[in-house]
């Protein structure tokens, strides 16, 4: 992600070693919860090097 051009990145593979490296290298997280094309809701984690709260 750190050399990722793009500013955001969604993955369902939340983990504490994701959120480890998420803090490691100063990036923000939020869970959200999405639906799927079998609606079903998921919780996707959204990444992003922006800052997500004041």
């Amino acid at each position: 992600m750190a050399q990722h051009e793009g500013s955001v990145l969604m993955t369902y593979d939340y983990s504490p070693e994701v959120a480890r490296l998420v803090a490691r290298y100063g990036f923000q997280a939020v869970q959200v919860r999405m639906k799927n094309a079998h609606h079903n809701r998921l919780a996707e984690l959204v990444i992003t090097r922006e800052r997500l709260f004041a």
